[in-house]
């Protein structure tokens, strides 16, 4: 069989498969019914295209969705300590060691006054056991409160600026003493 042949034959039988589709579907296709549904009332979320900012930090921090202002902290990093947090009312924040000499961790806080102070952790005389000993530190580049029910010695974070995240002195809370 020549190759014309074959070809029509097989454009032919091709054509009646589609015809016999087409009849067993019911002729011309129709558009498909729409599917609609009530949606409760209620409050409108929050607007989902402003995207927070990669750094933290940008504009004096960024607001999340969750109600806090997210600060990035610091704290000189002193020999032999291997382990800093940030602490505060709410909890503990992890920090990490920077080979600039400081403990860097962020934390999301409320646009209100607050306490906090920092726990840095030493290895204990046991070095097989893997704990550390936690010490309360203040960061004396920041002003320091004594005397609080919260711990002796405690930094203050203030209230910002008509209480909203972008009245936060950021660039205060990365300040660290002079080293001489």
């Amino acid at each position: 069989m020549s190759a014309r042949r074959q070809l029509s034959t097989v454009g032919g039988g091709m054509a009646a498969v589609l015809a016999s589709a087409l009849l067993a579907c019911g002729g011309s296709p129709k558009a498909p019914d729409l599917i609609t549904r009530d949606l409760p009332a209620g409050e409108v979320g929050p607007n989902v295209t402003k995207v927070m900012p990669t750094d933290p930090l940008a504009a004096g921090g960024g607001f999340l969705d969750a109600g806090c202002c997210v600060v990035r902290f610091a704290l000189p990093h002193e020999t032999d300590q291997v382990d800093a947090r940030l602490v505060l009312p709410t909890g503990k924040y992890p920090m990490d060691d920077f080979d600039a000499g400081y403990w860097s961790g962020i934390a999301c806080l409320p646009p209100s006054a607050n306490y906090f102070y920092f726990e840095v952790g030493y290895p204990t005389d046991d070095l097989d056991s893997g704990t550390l000993l936690y010490v309360e530190r203040v960061n004396d580049a920041l002003p320091v409160q004594t005397g609080t029910p919260y711990a002796d010695q405690v930094n203050v974070f203030e209230a910002p600026d008509g209480g909203v995240c972008g009245g936060i002195d950021a660039a205060k809370y990365l300040s660290l003493p002079d080293a001489g």
